[in-house]
């Protein structure tokens, strides 16, 4: 497992500085080989704050928009975090609700974004849960078992990387989001579609 020896050790590295947050996500995304990601802090007095954006095209415009002014709400993986003390890695399908193709945030905003599978891992940290969301498009086979079991054995050490982080940097949810600078729902969509170019994908 020579992608878990090189990554993770980028990760150590990281700790502390402020790669933290892309280091995190590359070490998380080694096993998964998804086509897009994102690392999102869902906190419990303010909107998430997105800290590493590697979304393909269709899903930007939908996350700096709908998503961060309010859909994120009705988000399954925003709802496993309510309350989470452990971490964990799923499948979206693994963790919707029932009927969930025909729900609000399915019509909203999944439906939208072209994406054919997601996997997200959801950490605790200080006052927020980190959220790695990973996903594949049209085309592509959705995360297997195997995978979803690969990524779910490095939990212990990416839960441990951000403890660490923390301590040495201070809460991630001090933090403000990502490469269109703070959240700010529709402003910020105006932004992702018109304003500075993301920066290029790591995968």
């Amino acid at each position: 497992m020579t992608w878990a020896t090189d990554s993770l050790a980028k990760l150590v590295a990281a700790i502390g500085t402020p790669d933290f947050a892309e280091g995190l996500t590359d070490a998380a995304a080694e096993p998964l080989k998804p086509d897009a990601a994102a690392f999102i802090l869902f906190r419990s007095t303010a909107q998430p704050a997105v800290l590493v954006d590697r979304l393909m095209p269709a899903e930007r415009g939908h996350l700096y928009g709908d998503y961060l002014s309010g859909v994120y709400l009705l988000s399954p993986f925003y709802r496993a975090s309510l309350g989470l003390k452990q971490a964990r890695a799923a499948r979206i399908l693994d963790i919707a609700p029932e009927g969930f193709t025909q729900s609000e945030y399915h019509r909203r905003y999944f439906a939208l974004i072209g994406v054919a599978d997601m996997l997200g891992l959801l950490i605790p940290a200080r006052d927020a849960v980190a959220f790695l969301s990973f996903s594949r498009g049209a085309g592509r086979p959705r995360f297997s078992t195997r995978e979803t079991r690969s990524v779910t054995a490095l939990l212990p050490v990416l839960a441990a990387a951000v403890a660490r982080h923390e301590a040495i940097a201070g809460s991630l949810a001090g933090r403000r989001g990502g490469p269109f600078g703070p959240c700010r729902g529709r402003a910020t969509a105006d932004l992702a579609r018109n304003g500075p170019r993301p920066p290029p994908q790591r995968l």
